[in-house]
């Protein structure tokens, strides 16, 4: 079994309550979008990742890769932190220890068709833990002409 899982989501909008988050709006796999370029006007993320107590974790981050191959950097925990929270989850007895990175981009620019995915890092390892494929419809020429008889 692996030492630690992870799950990402599009969504509308990420609110964080008192003790919890309100996930509004989760986006299907598949946004069709009429033309690129173009703007989502507001676009969640939440991104939850498990990490096995017994284990040792010292570097856990997120990101986006976009369909052209670049990436935007979302968040990386602070080593003392995850340290501290992995501690705290052994002391109590909880078997996982959870770090959540939320966000909403506002509007978010969308430049071409294709999956935008998000990304977490933990250590050297990388997994893919959400996905959004951008479709806008294809253009079909044709050449049409009248004949007269």
């Amino acid at each position: 079994m692996a030492s630690w899982n992870a799950i990402g989501l599009f969504c509308e909008d990420v609110r964080e309550e008192k003790q919890t988050y309100s996930i509004v709006g989760i986006l299907p796999d598949n946004m069709h979008l009429s033309s690129v370029p173009s703007a989502i006007p507001k676009l969640g993320i939440y991104l939850r990742t498990h990490i096995d107590v017994s284990t040792n974790v010292e570097s856990i981050s997120a990101k986006l890769r976009y369909p052209d191959g670049s990436e935007q950097a979302l968040s990386e925990f602070d080593p003392t932190l995850i340290r501290d929270t992995l501690n705290h989850s052994r002391a109590t007895g909880a078997p996982i220890a959870a770090f959540i990175i939320s966000g909403v981009a506002s509007p978010m620019p969308i430049t071409m068709a294709g999956r935008i995915l998000i990304i977490v890092q933990v250590d050297k390892d990388e997994m893919v833990c959400g996905s959004l494929n951008i479709q806008v419809p294809t253009t079909v020429s044709s050449n049409v002409s009248a004949q007269l008889s």
